[in-house]
């Protein structure tokens, strides 16, 4: 006889099913405003044929499997940079401990050495833990992701859609990546929809990126020099941007969790949905 095979039936996922169904408008802000917390939730509850492993939420699989069979993927409409060198490691397993799913798209430019590739898993709010990918050439960003930038490559944007452009500088550099490359970039691609945020480092690079970013109309975040281990790009980027938002890294990632409730969250069912698949 066969065993029975584990099965996981979520109210969340239930609903998903019942509004794609439906042809008309229909509001998305209560139920993706669940989301996080049902992702929570779920690690909780006593399942005994689930299993709640690190590696596999049964609610986050099973939503990202009812999109992928619908042909479909969810909008964003912020994205958020972080910047960080000497002691970033500490500040940045601190803010995505206060961070749920889903979320905006991350982009981590940290300084490291050449061929150092970010192995480690960032343990979330909800308990998942979600290692950063690697930013190639010609790939997506996506909702829900995050992604860390390579120290050998120039990052850019294609223009026709969200995807990355990668190219090699033009001679060595000091810093690998360099940040104030990267945050320049994106407030020039992104403008009012790119969130950039300084924390701990040595020295200034950075501080001229988030320049540029705020003369963009981006949100400029800086974490408070007191709460970092080293104050340098901090200080530099205060110093750069007076008018910059100075916030713990509770209160960064508040920030962002606000802004994934807020622009992750279309207001129908045409816009919340975009053609083509989400991919694996």
């Amino acid at each position: 006889m066969i065993p029975e095979q584990p099965s996981f039936s979520d109210p969340l996922l239930s609903e998903f099913q019942r509004i794609l169904a439906q042809k008309g408008p229909t509001s998305w802000s209560v139920l993706l405003g669940r989301l996080a917390d049902e992702l929570a939730h779920a690690r909780q509850r006593k399942q005994t044929r689930v299993d709640f492993s690190q590696r596999e939420d049964p609610v986050k699989v099973s939503i990202n499997r009812v999109l992928r069979e619908h042909q479909v993927q969810l909008h964003w409409e912020k994205i958020a940079y972080l910047g960080c060198s000497a002691g970033g490691d500490v500040s940045l397993r601190t803010l995505f401990s206060y961070i749920a799913y889903p979320h905006i798209p991350i982009i981590i430019a940290m300084h490291h050495n050449p061929g150092f590739r970010f192995l480690a898993k960032l343990n979330m709010a909800n308990g998942i833990a979600q290692q950063p990918i690697i930013v190639e050439h010609d790939m997506s960003i996506k909702s829900g992701e995050l992604y860390f930038v390579p120290g050998d490559q120039l990052i850019g944007y294609h223009a026709n859609d969200r995807s990355f452009q990668l190219s090699p500088p033009p001679s060595k550099r000091r810093f690998r990546p360099l940040i104030d490359q990267v945050f320049s970039v994106a407030g020039q691609r992104f403008h009012r929809q790119a969130i950039g945020v300084i924390m701990s480092g040595m020295l200034n690079d950075g501080a001229a990126g988030l320049k540029d970013m705020f003369l963009n109309h981006s949100d400029v975040l800086i974490q408070e020099p007191m709460t970092a281990l080293f104050d340098d790009m901090p200080k530099a980027a205060l110093e750069a941007v007076p008018t910059a938002e100075v916030l713990s890294l509770k209160g960064i990632a508040d920030r962002i969790n606000a802004c994934s409730r807020q622009f992750l969250i279309p207001r129908s069912y045409k816009t919340i949905f975009a053609a083509g698949g989400l991919g694996d």
